[in-house]
C-alpha cells in the first residue's frame, strides 16, 4: 500500500487514519478482519480525539463523504455493527495480554495483563 504511494494525508492532526482507509476503500483495496490486536490506546481526558480540532475536522471529513453516505449513515452504522457481532469483534477472551513501551524505559516494553476489558468507549464526563 505504502510502495502503491499511499501515505497518511499529514494535514490533519485527528482524522488521518479515517481518511488514509477511505482513500484506500476508494482505490478498491480488499479488506478483511485481523482476529488479533494490533493497538493499544489509553483514554484519559485530555486525548487529542475529544479536542475541538478533533470535532472540526471530523466533521471535515463528514463533509467530504459522498452525500449518499451522508444520508444513510445510520443505516450504514447498524449494518456495522451487526457484521461486527457476527464476526465476534466484540467477543474477547480474558486476560487480555500485552506489551507497550512505558516512559520510564523506552527500551523494553512491559508486559500488561488485563482482567476487565470492553471494546467499548466508555466516555467520562468531568
Amino acid at each position: 500500500i505504502i510502495d502503491d504511494g499511499h501515505l497518511f494525508n499529514t494535514n490533519y492532526k485527528t482524522v488521518s487514519d479515517a481518511m488514509f482507509v477511505a482513500n484506500l476503500i476508494k482505490e478498491k483495496y480488499n479488506f478483511g478482519y485481523l482476529n488479533e490486536y494490533t493497538s493499544v490506546f489509553t483514554l484519559r481526558k485530555n486525548n487529542l480525539f475529544l479536542s475541538p480540532i478533533a470535532k472540526k475536522e471530523q466533521e471535515q471529513l463528514k463533509q467530504k463523504l459522498p452525500f449518499w453516505i451522508r444520508k444513510l449513515n445510520f443505516i450504514l452504522l447498524i449494518s456495522r455493527y451487526t457484521e461486527n457481532i457476527l464476526t465476534g469483534v466484540y467477543k474477547q477472551n480474558t486476560p487480555l495480554e500485552y506489551d507497550i513501551f512505558v516512559n520510564d524505559n523506552l527500551r523494553h516494553r512491559q508486559k500488561i495483563v488485563a482482567n476487565n476489558v470492553s471494546p467499548f468507549y466508555k466516555q467520562h464526563h468531568t
